[in-house]
């Protein structure tokens, strides 16, 4: 994305009252490919846009790894507990495999996202979240907190 797509995304969220996803850093945005043309400072303008608007802002996104080899694991736990941060974002891509829709699309690397799907889909993985201390929320509740907060 360039800067003034940036600028018109945060805009764009706070007229929607949808959050973002947007990080206190340009470097703990995960997936900052997207952001290749977007400077330290530039960035920190789009953070201050969504902290005036009281918009939650994520300490860290993390993100699905497409350089994955197929013959690779990925420890996702050891990936969820390093975390660094109160509101972290997971970007994960899972996909159901078959009928060849993703493999078609994707033939390089749908096995990480089907790898994912049958990870996130095992009794193991839940109870795993379970144990953990951290709450899994998703945007919807996000959502809401904010435009509660926003009619007090």
């Amino acid at each position: 994305l360039a800067p003034e797509w940036c600028e018109r995304y945060v805009a764009l969220a706070v007229e929607y009252r949808v959050p973002a996803l947007i990080t206190a850093r340009l470097d703990a945005y995960g997936p900052s490919n997207h952001l290749a043309d977007v400077s330290e400072a530039a960035f920190a303008e789009f953070v201050g846009q969504a902290r005036a608007a009281a918009m939650p802002v994520f300490d860290e996104v993390l993100e699905t790894d497409f350089g994955r080899a197929a013959d690779e694991s990925v420890d996702y736990e050891r990936m969820l507990l390093g975390a660094d941060g109160e509101l972290v974002y997971c970007a994960f891509h899972p996909c159901r495999p078959g009928p060849g829709e993703v493999e078609r699309i994707d033939p390089d690397t749908f096995h990480v996202r089907t790898d994912e799907y049958d990870l996130f889909g095992r009794e193991s993985w839940v109870s795993w979240l379970d144990d953990q201390s951290f709450d899994v929320v998703g945007m919807r509740e996000l959502r809401d907190a904010w435009r509660t907060k926003l009619t007090q």
